[in-house]
């Protein structure tokens, strides 16, 4: 050993010096010659190891660092788990084996996954977000499905799945159902239901059908309707089968065609079969032919019985006469 202005040990060995304290039982430095080592209070298994808490002003570095292990590898790490992103692979990067906890902001300049559940109080992006898939579109959307009609920002947002909703849904513009039917609300505020194929549009309650719309048209309503505004019928109306149309009949409507009150026809009325007035009432039946013209008044044709002509009756001042002269 020589301590001419160096020091200078010319063995080689695991403890070729050791720096001890007086009694010899604290070794508070330890080179190692043989490995090219140098331990802080205990013998070193590194280039350079200490034993308890070391602090620097700086820690600078132009390799990795490994915290938390022995044995380094081509990227910096906390831990000695092995990266399983194929982007983890070099000195700058940094693998996290534990958790991470950050208690004030994070700043990514390129996108950032997460493997597995991540939870943060507010979710702010001023880009699209991307949910079940790792190809980014030009809008936001969860699953990887392609837009058919024409989602192209941001703020547009396509849903490949279902989607559900427990409580209320507004929608400001229109709401479109593309393989069924399509829904909206135009500038007046109307409600238009566009069917787009072949089915009906039906509304049940618990399973039972009381509304169905058929492609052709055709309106089916199951159960009593009440039309509180009116309703205008601008072509035939029609009653089939063995039911009954009642116009204040009150409780029970007892014939094909009911009215309880009085009824005018300024047309022509035609009967196919019976015509009975006062069935259903004990009371006086009455029948009423009047016109509003102050000259002219009621006729009545009837068919003779064996069919070969008419017959008309003309009253005039109570008394009733018929006649083969058409009185029309």
């Amino acid at each position: 050993m020589s301590t001419t202005g160096t020091f200078t040990l010319t063995i080689g060995s695991a403890t070729a010096a050791r720096f001890q304290n007086a009694a010899g039982t604290t070794t508070v430095l330890v080179v190692d010659t043989a490995n090219t080592r140098v331990g802080v209070g205990a013998a070193p298994g590194t280039t350079f190891e200490v034993q308890g808490t070391a602090s620097a002003s700086y820690f600078l570095t132009g390799n990795t660092i490994q915290v938390g292990g022995f044995a380094s590898a081509a990227y910096s790490r906390f831990g000695t788990n092995t990266a399983t992103a194929s982007d983890i692979a070099t000195t700058n990067d940094l693998l996290i084996s534990g958790n991470l906890e950050v208690d004030l902001k994070s700043y990514f300049d390129s996108p950032a996954e997460v493997q597995g559940t991540a939870s943060a109080s507010y979710f702010l992006t001023g880009n699209t977000i991307q949910v079940g898939g790792f190809a980014s579109a030009a809008y936001s959307r969860f699953g990887t499905a392609t837009t058919n009609r024409g989602l192209s920002a941001t703020n547009d947002l396509l849903i490949s799945g279902y989607l559900e909703v427990d409580s209320s849904a507004s929608f400001d513009g229109g709401f479109e159902l593309t393989t069924f039917a399509s829904v909206s609300m135009n500038g007046a505020s109307n409600f238009n239901i566009n069917l787009q194929s072949t089915g009906d549009f039906i509304l049940q309650d618990n399973g039972s059908t009381f509304f169905t719309l058929s492609d052709t048209g055709t309106l089916t309503m199951t159960g009593a309707s009440t039309f509180s505004g009116g309703v205008s019928v601008s072509t035939n109306f029609e009653v089939t089968g063995d039911n009954r149309f009642g116009i204040n009949a009150g409780a029970i409507t007892q014939a094909t065609l009911e009215v309880g009150g009085t009824a005018s026809i300024s047309g022509v009325a035609s009967v196919s079969g019976n015509f009975a007035a006062g069935m259903a009432s004990t009371g006086t039946s009455s029948f009423m032919f009047d016109t509003p013209s102050t000259t002219l008044g009621a006729c009545m044709r009837i068919k003779d019985n064996d069919g070969s002509g008419y017959t008309y009756l003309r009253v005039s001042n109570g008394v009733g006469t018929f006649s083969t002269v058409d009185c029309r």
